[in-house]
């Protein structure tokens, strides 16, 4: 307790509060006060009183409650909506860098559009505005991408009508029918013709044709056809029925009476000068393609030799204000019709051609042309004098083909080591290892070169690492291509592709049945309407001896539902056969008339297999013995063996 201390002299007697007086103890003072005079009267506060106690409301704000509640309530709010709110969020702001994205390639800015569209396509990979206007964008420049927009669309479960058939449109113009919409394509297959545009009917005909229905996607684009009478879509409909009639063609030949009609579509767009320019294109580089072939030479008569190289001609010099480039591939093609035609004149051709080429912008295409047509030191002439000037890439490309040609790989090998070589690093490591290959090198370095090159795909962009495998698979070695291929297996967008080309490698290694079968369901996984890839993993269970219940329905199903697909045909037999139902197996097999000796070794041995389980031994001891040194899965050796 604090006492106040007062002057010596003694206390008044009317001062009630003269002497020590006791005052409430406060407590210890943190800021010291100032001595009192005597002379200074003092004040004292009023009696002190302790302040109310805070109310409930004022604790539960000043306290550590109020923390956890809220707390408690921000965890509850971002498990009830936060995830959707901050989603919403993110779609906004892509929308907005997408609209941003949009207005720079109408400024002419691609490269910021690119980079725009990538951050948006980040923040909102499932947001359909976003990946509509991404499509929009991709879809002018046949840009892969627009395809697999179009697909975020259909996950992102608000695609309209329209979207799935703009995919199909994209998917199966470009050549990427795998990643079309299946569902859509299997409604326009399976409904009638008169309720489909004619858009819709040109894209279930190839679809169909895709399957192996030939007859049914070509009546779909007659159909097409007449609908389209005395319109502007006239010409790509007989384009397009023309490419079908080609491509259902046998490889071997194409008889005069089965070209009279694609030639008749094909020239009637291709020299009409009121065809659109693009059209013309397209039909004039397909009848090249149809008289060219080395199998239908006999169709290049002198007047249609003529009536083609004219029409390059022709092209070349309406393209050349606008593309040069393009112009000269156009007039060498015009030579190539006239060497093909007039193989005495050939010579003469070949010195119009080098007479040509006198910049380096038109002598690159001239010595790709060169290497063509097997003039190999004409090329290296014109590398020798145009090497240093321009596309440096392009010309040392030139050189090593046509080294390559002339099996100088010596001079090759030096080419490709040289420290500022331009080649990627996984062109570099193929055409090594293509040296090392042709050199006969041991198994240790093949196998060494061949860890390089996997090593290199692994860093390059998919289309390059297609482009490499695809020439691996051409020159024969499809393990390495498969194993290039499989680089790309768990690729966003090229997996699917890759995978398709992992089975077409598989598939010509009879030994790797088990490898095959996984890759199979692997694209079935990414790809579940592939009719294609389930009649294949059926039948390679088939030829296993080990097919389920279900598998022998599914042989059966698909072969009902597209009759003329004979991959499908030939799984059915074998299942009839499985079943020891051998007159249905061969009258599978003898539906129609087929080429059996122009049709896979594999699938004559299961024709051979149901002759002799029929009785008709001595048909099937022929097919045998063509099949005698021709490579087989064991289980085809074994049902022909049988």
């Amino acid at each position: 307790m604090l006492h106040r201390n007062t002057p010596s002299s003694s206390p008044s007697p009317a001062d009630p509060l003269a002497g020590p007086t006791a005052l409430p103890d406060r407590g210890p003072r943190l800021v010291p006060t100032a001595p009192v005079l005597a002379s200074e009267p003092e004040e004292f506060p009023e009696t002190w009183e302790p302040s109310p106690e805070p109310n409930l409301l004022q604790r539960w704000f000043k306290g550590w409650r109020l923390v956890l509640v809220l707390t408690v309530l921000a965890l509850g709010y971002l498990k009830w909506r936060g995830g959707h709110d901050y989603g919403e969020f993110k779609a906004w702001r892509a929308r907005g860098i997408t609209a941003d994205a949009m207005a720079a390639a109408a400024a002419g800015d691609p490269e910021k559009a690119i980079s725009l569209f990538d951050q948006a396509a980040i923040l909102a990979p499932l947001d359909p505005t976003v990946m509509r206007r991404l499509a929009d964008f991709c879809e002018p420049r046949n840009d892969i991408n627009a395809i697999h927009a179009l697909r975020q669309v259909i996950r992102s479960g608000e695609a309209s009508p329209a979207d799935c058939e703009r995919l199909c449109r994209l998917a199966l113009d470009m050549g990427h029918a795998e990643l079309a919409h299946g569902p859509t394509l299997q409604e326009w297959g399976q409904a009638s013709p008169d309720t489909l545009s004619l858009t819709q009917l040109r894209l279930s005909a190839i679809w169909l044709t895709n399957r192996g229905q030939y007859l049914e996607g070509s009546n779909r684009l007659r159909q097409a056809l007449v609908k389209a009478e005395g319109t502007d879509q006239t010409p790509p409909l007989q384009i397009a029925l023309a490419r079908l009639i080609i491509d259902a063609a046998s490889s071997s030949g194409m008889a005069e009476n089965a070209a009279q009609e694609p030639l008749q579509f094909l020239t009637g767009v291709a020299y009409n000068p009121s065809s659109p320019l693009n059209l013309r294109v397209e039909a004039t580089q397909l009848l090249g393609g149809l008289l060219l072939h080395p199998a239908r030479r006999e169709l290049l008569t002198p007047l249609r030799a003529d009536l083609l190289r004219t029409a390059f001609t022709d092209l070349a010099k309406e393209i050349a204000p606008a593309d040069a480039k393009r112009a000269i591939s156009y007039e060498l093609a015009a030579s190539t019709v006239e060497c093909t035609t007039y193989p005495e004149r050939r010579p003469a051709i070949i010195e119009s051609v080098l007479t040509k080429a006198t910049t380096a912008d038109t002598a690159l295409p001239t010595a790709g042309w060169l290497n063509d047509n097997q003039c190999y030191q004409e090329t290296l002439d014109l590398c020798a004098k145009y090497h240093d000037t321009g596309d440096g890439f392009g010309w040392f490309s030139a050189k090593l083909d046509a080294l390559f040609a002339l099996k100088s790989y010596d001079e090759a090998e030096d080419l490709l080591n040289l420290k500022d070589q331009p080649l990627p690093a996984h062109l570099q490591q193929l055409l090594l290892y293509r040296i090392d290959l042709a050199q006969g090198r041991d198994e240790t370095t093949l196998d060494a070169r061949r860890k390089q090159l996997e090593k290199a795909a692994f860093r390059a962009p998919p289309e390059a690492v297609f482009s490499a495998a695809k020439n691996l698979e051409l020159s024969g070695d499809k393990l390495t291509a498969y194993n290039v291929y499989s680089t790309l297996k768990g690729h966003p967008t090229a997996a699917l592709p890759a995978r398709l080309a992992m089975v077409r490698c598989l598939d010509g290694l009879p030994d790797r049945s088990a490898e095959l079968i996984k890759t199979l369901e692997s694209v079935l996984q990414l790809s579940p309407q592939s009719d294609q890839a389930r009649n294949d993993i059926v039948y390679l269970l088939l030829l296993d001896g080990q097919p389920t219940k279900d598998d022998l329905i599914t042989a059966a199903q698909l072969d009902k539902d597209s009759p003329r697909y004979l991959s499908f045909r030939i799984t059915a037999a074998l299942a009839k056969l499985h079943e020891e139902q051998p007159a249905e197996a061969l009258a599978l097999l003898e539906r129609d008339s087929i080429p059996w000796d122009r049709v896979r070794p594999g699938w004559q041995a299961i024709y051979a297999a149901a002759l002799k389980a029929n009785g008709r031994k001595e048909e099937a001891q022929v097919i045998a013995a063509r099949l005698n040194d021709v490579p087989l899965r064991p289980g085809e050796k074994k049902w022909l063996e049988k």
